[in-house]
């Protein structure tokens, strides 16, 4: 008897020892969780979702996706033009189809929504090849709830995804310099917990989701990235995981209705076999049942959003999400009420073309030659109808870099793989300083500068330039204008070595 109580005693303090020592982990884990890492956009994301689910808030539309949709579609807006409740800006940067669909159901799980969007960009069919875009799994579970990660995480992590999970220490760690940004990380994420956020001008994150940007393209800033949309990159996975998102809100007998948000110009004419995307996307919602509202095909497009309406080749500014939100909302409600609106779109990307006059956008490279030269190449995008002519100036380096339209980043990060890549520590960090330096670098950008003429206007899209030609403090501005135009329509500052190409999808 006394053995079998000393057996059982010995077991009893084993498990204590063991409860202990995990409650210990998860509690070092917890604070951990609070002190490695920056506030970041899912902080404020799950204080508004909280604060919603708490009050007892109709949450009557939510619109799931990557960047494009944070980006561009405004809560209040789009409620108001629609005459419903809350909607939510379900999304996170560099948008895996997997993450999205766990972040449904997670969001699913919380509310009742009248409807549901699903954003479509035209490469969400695409294999994502980019090693980097498995860094929107984190971004997604970071926004919900313990379930809906675990739930993601045992049918999609590998071991390395389970580590960045479970360890914020392995995952921000390389991010931390000292012990005062550790309190500073702790403070802050502490305060957006207790709704104490920063002022509305310090930080990009509004409301539900979304992020507001007051960085703006100059006309004829866009830089030339090129993509291609190719059968051979054709993911069933991603396939697979838009069906399951489909069928769980047809299972909650929510209507869906799927959209492609709209990107600039330069990103429709740099896809080599765009219109192969959109045919397919809209053969797939057919065979679901479900509206597609293309809005990269938007009719008048063109005088509707220019590029100051884009803060980056993918994603719309501020101002540009509040026009769009309002032309989304009379869109989708047309939708969602049977109405036919094949009158509000290009028929295909052809048609679209029609009614584009001018140069869509230039990038350009200096090669050094190894001899004091340089070879500048020039590259434009542009109609088959329209003869790009090319001339070289210099400008003050300082000028140039204020001018200069950002890539492809935002507030999250620059996804490559959502059409945007991202890195993740200030990923979605920054939320406040990053979005004060937005607003004061898109005041400063001009839309045009003068600058001196060291090669005239030609054809060609070769120039050779002696290096002794470009003064310290200057940089080699490329113009591009329609032949017989007397003013550019496009510009390239501070040539590179090599022409900005997309990272493979």
């Amino acid at each position: 008897m006394d053995t079998n109580g000393k057996r059982s005693r010995k077991y009893l303090f084993r498990v204590i020892g063991v409860g202990i020592l995990l409650a210990t982990i998860l509690g070092v884990n917890y604070i951990a969780s609070l002190c490695f890492g920056q506030v970041r956009v899912a902080d404020y994301y799950k204080y508004d979702l909280n604060r919603l689910q708490q009050e007892n808030t109709a949450v009557d539309l939510v619109i799931v996706g990557a960047s494009h949709v944070y980006s561009g579609c405004n809560p209040d807006v789009i409620s108001e033009e629609m005459g419903i409740g809350e909607v939510i800006d379900c999304s996170f940067a560099v948008g895996y189809a997997d993450g999205e669909y766990y972040m449904l159901k997670d969001t699913l799980n919380r509310f009742t929504p009248k409807y549901v969007v699903i954003d479509l960009p035209w490469h969400r069919f695409q294999e994502n090849r980019d090693p980097a875009a498995k860094l929107g799994k984190y971004l997604s579970t970071d926004r919900m709830e313990w379930r809906g990660r675990l739930d993601y995480a045992l049918h999609c992590f590998d071991f390395v995804d389970w580590v960045n999970l479970l360890c914020p220490m392995y995952r921000y760690g390389d991010s931390v310099w000292g012990f005062g940004q550790l309190k500073r990380n702790y403070t802050s994420r502490k305060a957006v917990e207790a709704g104490h956020w920063a002022e509305e001008s310090k930080r990009a994150y509004r409301k539900n989701g979304y992020l507001w940007s007051a960085r703006s393209c100059p006309q004829g800033s866009i830089p030339v990235q090129e993509s291609s949309y190719s059968q051979d990159r054709f993911s069933e996975y991603n396939v697979r995981y838009v069906r399951k998102m489909c069928k769980l809100c047809q299972e909650k007998g929510i209507p869906v209705v799927l959209v492609t948000i709209p990107t600039t110009l330069e990103d429709i004419y740099g896809t080599e076999n765009y219109q192969a995307s959109p045919d397919y996307m809209e053969s797939f919602a057919e065979e679901l049942g479900c509206p597609y509202l293309n809005f990269n095909l938007l009719r008048d497009r063109e005088e509707i959003f220019p590029d100051p309406m884009f803060k980056d080749r993918l994603h719309l500014s501020g101002e540009g999400s509040v026009i769009f939100s309002r032309i989304f909302a009379g869109a989708v409600q047309m939708a969602l009420n049977g109405e036919n609106t094949d009158d509000l779109f290009y028929k295909n990307v052809e048609e679209l073309q029609k009614d584009v006059h001018r140069i869509v956008a230039s990038n350009g490279r200096a090669v050094p030659d190894g001899n004091g030269t340089l070879t500048v190449e020039a590259k434009s995008l542009q109609n088959e109808d329209v003869t790009p002519e090319y001339r070289l100036v210099l400008i003050d380096a300082k000028e140039a870099a204020a001018g200069a339209a950002p890539a492809g980043s935002d507030e999250e990060g620059s996804d490559a793989a959502d059409g945007a890549g991202a890195e993740d520590a200030g990923v979605e960090g920054a939320v406040g300083s990053a979005a004060e330096d937005d607003s004061s670098a898109a005041d400063a950008a001009p839309e045009s500068q003068d600058g001196q003429e060291i090669r005239p206007w030609q054809e060609e899209t070769t120039f050779t330039v002696s290096e002794s030609e470009i003064p310290k403090g200057y940089v080699l501005r490329l113009e591009v204008r329609q032949k017989g135009q007397t003013e550019a329509e496009a510009y390239t500052n501070g040539l590179t070595e090599e022409f900005q190409i997309s990272k493979d999808m």
